[in-house]
């Protein structure tokens, strides 16, 4: 009865949701009232960005479009959908895998109906992911052109010109977005981040409360990945663990908290949520046979290349094994990648691949790459500003802003240890000070943490793994 009732609001709303104008455009294709009502109901489920919403929606589409193929608008839904099940958005699908669903799937929707609005807004998409903000732009603004009632396509709008420094251009469509569907669980969840990003605490504490009326899991969800964000890991960590018991059927979110244990030191509970840490911590041990068998225990389940090449060069770094790491990101760069920034090699990945080719003084190889990464709009946001000075040669001048950030308890760890993340100043006069800043401030993280725990009622405790 609700996912009925979920339906008739969502067939109301559809024009503001997807882009639809019915008076002003007619399908090509007409689907039976049962397919219809399996679109609707998909795309309820996506509606709620959820982790479990966007699978529920990806299961029924997958049935949805094998039976009716030439029903364009169900493709176009299951490409955004299969996209954001993807490993790289968030999901469980590898993108190697989602890509090309994606890409048939608009394929399919295009040779239907090339006046889908969907098509345009997932197209954008993708050229996101690939760090080409300007030109998903273009395919934005066509979406918008199709149906100037398009709320996700404003917001999507949004982001990419705020990834490009477009800002009063970026406020001015979030605004319209807004304006459009007030209510919508993405656009809510977009103010908080750029509230949050752009010091708007009473903007993001609105949108917050809005968000919490209309998906309270989502708004926990969004809470926990903000103390995250905020170098607050004690609490964070609560969070997830209340998320945890709050919210059962929802994702557990294993690896976040499994990062989070091991960042306070909890290395057992650590280990046993994600087979990923417990590599890298007995790497960090030093317990080299050990890491590399569950290093490649874990690769083995893996499909994804660019999610094998994590794990390897993660643990070889971390075991000293520099020849080796180097190795697995030049296959992932030169291959995998064809030498280029977006989804099959982060930002992460590309940074180390240059330090270790300096390392082995392979001076000429990195600097086109490096040249590339410094041109590229992805990375001119301020949590990169570190990183752009190492590459820049200017190993002074990043480690005074790290230790100006550490002052304050800044810390952008992906490790337990700093040396992972940067290696090319771990020979820096300053480096020792550096990390024993980062060591207090874990330690002071887990007696907050433990603080924390220990004020919880009897009801309020939560089974820990």
């Amino acid at each position: 009865v609700q996912d009925e009732i979920a339906s008739k609001i969502t067939a109301a709303l559809l024009p503001r949701i997807v882009g639809e104008e019915p008076a002003a455009r007619t399908a090509a294709y007409t689907p039976p009232p049962e397919a219809y009502q399996g679109y609707l109901l998909a795309r309820n489920h996506f509606n709620k960005m959820t982790t479990v919403g966007v699978e529920k929606a990806y299961e029924i589409l997958q049935k949805l479009v094998r039976e009716h193929p030439q029903y364009g608008e169900a493709q176009a839904l299951y490409a955004r959908v299969a996209y954001a099940n993807s490993r790289r958005t968030g999901g469980d699908i590898p993108w190697i895998v989602a890509e090309q669903q994606v890409r048939n799937a608009l394929q399919l929707a295009s040779a239907a109906d090339p006046d889908i609005p969907e098509i345009y807004l997932v197209e954008g998409l993708l050229h996101e992911r690939s760090r080409d903000q300007g030109k998903a732009i273009e395919f934005y603004e066509r979406a918008i052109e199709l149906n100037p009632s398009y709320a996700e396509a404003y917001r999507h709008l949004s982001e990419a010109a705020m990834g490009t420094g477009q800002d009063e251009r970026a406020w001015e469509a979030l605004a319209m977005a807004q304006k459009l569907d007030p209510i919508a669980v993405s656009t809510l969840s977009w103010v908080v981040r750029q509230a949050d990003i752009n010091g708007k605490p009473e903007m993001a504490d609105e949108a917050m409360r809005m968000l919490g009326m209309v998906a309270p899991e989502t708004a926990d969800d969004m809470q926990l990945h903000r103390l995250e964000d905020d170098n607050r890991p004690a609490e964070a960590a609560i969070a997830l663990e209340d998320f945890r018991a709050n919210w059962p059927d929802a994702d557990p979110h294993d690896p976040m908290l499994s990062r989070l244990y091991a960042m306070l030191g909890k290395v057992d509970e650590a280990s046993e949520l994600h087979a990923g840490i417990r590599a890298t911590l007995a790497a960090q041990r030093g317990d080299r046979e050990l890491a590399i068998s569950i290093m490649e225990e874990e690769a083995a389940n893996r499909p994804d290349p660019h999610d094998r090449a994590d794990i390897y060069w993660i643990v070889y770094v971390m075991l000293g094994m520099h020849d080796e790491a180097t190795e697995v990101l030049s296959d992932l760069w030169y291959g995998y990648a064809a030498e280029d920034m977006g989804p099959r090699m982060d930002y992460a990945d590309v940074f180390m691949f240059i330090q270790l080719l300096k390392e082995a003084g392979r001076q000429e190889e990195a600097e086109p790459i490096v040249r590339m990464y410094l041109e590229n709009e992805g990375v001119q946001h301020d949590f990169f500003k570190p990183w752009i000075l190492i590459l820049e040669d200017k190993h002074d001048e990043a480690m005074s802003l790290l230790l100006e950030r550490a002052e304050s308890g800044e810390f952008h760890y992906r490790h337990a240890r700093l040396s992972e993340s940067y290696m090319a100043l771990s020979e820096h006069t300053d480096y020792a000070r550096l990390e024993d800043m980062f060591q207090v401030w874990r330690k002071e993280q887990r007696m907050l943490y433990d603080k924390l725990a220990a004020a919880r009622t009897p009801s309020e405790d939560v089974a820990h793994p």
